[in-house]
């Protein structure tokens, strides 16, 4: 790891001018090694189910260094991640890797949109239901589009939805975003915002692989 640190040091990795990817909030890099990857943070944070989108000076620099922290934690306690090190105050190197559409959340209360999904909880700021065990829960990264958008429910990357289905601020009706992930033999989605039905949105393929 210090080696590929040293080697950015004295230019023998440098950041092309091109990148593979920008989303919303970050932009992912090329260097000239392929096999690393510069992950830079914007200035930006999203809300409302990604239709709100407000800039704020150097947020992108306490999120880098709040990522930072957290993969050196990981690394610290010999769990294996694709991180290498924060090579600038908004910017972190990578491993180059295939990444999971998910988003795992941990929680210690019942809060956000948790409280919509699970009604037998009453939303209480002052004093919200505190879970004897963390609960995790599992939301997927790519938008579920319904008809009649679509021919049948499908999945699609929440920029491409963005771009069709996010009008004035607001998302069409039978798009959602970062949907609920319920797991079991099939991975089913779920609204996130919705009471938990007997009938998910759709089955999913990205499933972990069983040994």
């Amino acid at each position: 790891m210090r080696d590929i640190i040293e080697k950015i040091l004295v230019g023998d990795i440098l950041m092309s001018n091109s990148f593979l990817v920008e989303g919303k909030t970050k932009i992912i890099e090329k260097t000239n090694d392929q096999n690393i990857i510069r992950i830079v943070t914007k200035d930006f944070l999203t809300g409302g189910d990604a239709a709100k989108k407000e800039e704020i000076k150097d947020i992108g620099i306490q999120k880098t260094k709040q990522t930072s922290n957290v993969f050196s934690m990981l690394s610290k306690a010999g769990i294996a991640t694709s991180f290498i090190e924060q090579d600038s105050p908004n910017s972190l190197l990578s491993y180059n890797c295939n990444m999971l559409p998910l988003e795992f959340v941990v929680r210690r209360y019942a809060w956000g949109s948790y409280l919509s999904r699970n009604t037998q909880f009453e939303k209480d700021k002052s004093n919200p239901h505190q879970f004897e065990n963390l609960v995790w829960e599992i939301f997927h990264k790519q938008a579920v589009v319904m008809p009649p958008h679509v021919a049948e429910p499908v999945q699609m990357d929440e920029s491409e939805a963005r771009r069709q289905f996010l009008k004035d601020g607001k998302w069409e009706e039978g798009v959602f975003t970062d949907p609920f992930v319920k797991t079991g033999e099939e991975w089913e989605l779920f609204s996130a915002k919705q009471p938990i039905t007997s009938k998910s949105l759709m089955k999913t393929n990205y499933c972990l692989i069983k040994n």
